[in-house]
């Protein structure tokens, strides 16, 4: 595994605000972290690189980083509900 680097599911259908929140509190006290989220445990990688599979099924993927200011959750829009355009990294 990456250091900082995290693996987590979420429910889609509890929204993007809610999946960002769950985001910053798994990286509270990192000063670099990143969180890739699914939606079932039982597609949760194990190990990196992830398959071409385990990268589609992935529904967010949160970044922070204190040393430069970075701090964005980017979600497939076709899953998440209420996200805002600009943080969609999948096509509507």
């Amino acid at each position: 595994m990456i250091p900082g680097t995290m693996f987590a599911t979420f429910d889609p259908q509890n929204g993007y605000e809610a999946m960002q929140a769950a985001a910053k509190t798994a990286c509270r006290t990192e000063a670099i972290c990143k969180v890739i989220i699914f939606p079932l445990e039982t597609v949760l990688p194990t190990q990196f690189p992830m398959t071409d599979r385990e990268v589609g099924l992935q529904i967010g993927n949160y970044t922070l980083n204190r040393n430069s200011g970075a701090d964005e959750l980017l979600v497939n829009c076709e899953i998440v509900t209420g996200a805002p355009k600009a943080f969609c990294a999948a096509s509507e």
